[in-house]
């Protein structure tokens, strides 16, 4: 059901000197959405995704407290989902640049700005991802 693949760029550290964690998750549904606002005062760009992670595929997930708790060492095997952290469609995982240096290449990423999670005790429990998009040139988070 879900076949598709995205890799996630947890954010640690201080806010001005922050760095990212490279985590790849298979077996997610990433669901982007174009559009465009009319209104100048609220941007150009109105593109949106959901990114949906099934429980069962959330090994290494970790809550946002324990992650910045988690050593460097520990870091590398877990990740956690908070607003403010990025993704790419796709699988970017194996990129021989540093994340951030892969991030700042990147034409198009996402950046996450809700997270619930659905259905805890169902087995379609999953998490459920809400993503405004940013381009390289210029703009912020649509």
């Amino acid at each position: 059901m879900f076949h598709d693949t995205v890799t996630l760029f947890c954010r640690f550290g201080p806010p001005r000197a922050e760095a990212f964690a490279r985590t790849v998750l298979h077996g997610v549904r990433f669901d982007g959405a174009a559009g465009a606002n009319t209104f100048p005062r609220y941007g150009k760009s109105a593109d949106r995704a959901l990114l949906y992670i099934p429980f069962s595929c959330a090994e290494g997930y970790v809550s946002p407290e324990a992650w910045d708790a988690l050593s460097p060492e520990k870091r590398s095997r877990h990740w956690t989902l908070r607003p403010g952290d990025v993704l790419l469609p796709g699988d970017a995982g194996h990129s021989p640049l540093a994340p951030s240096a892969q991030l700042a290449k990147a034409p198009v990423r996402y950046v996450l700005t809700t997270v619930d999670e659905k259905g805890t005790d169902s087995p379609l429990a999953h998490f459920e991802v809400g993503c405004g998009r940013i381009y390289r040139q210029g703009g912020g988070v649509a």
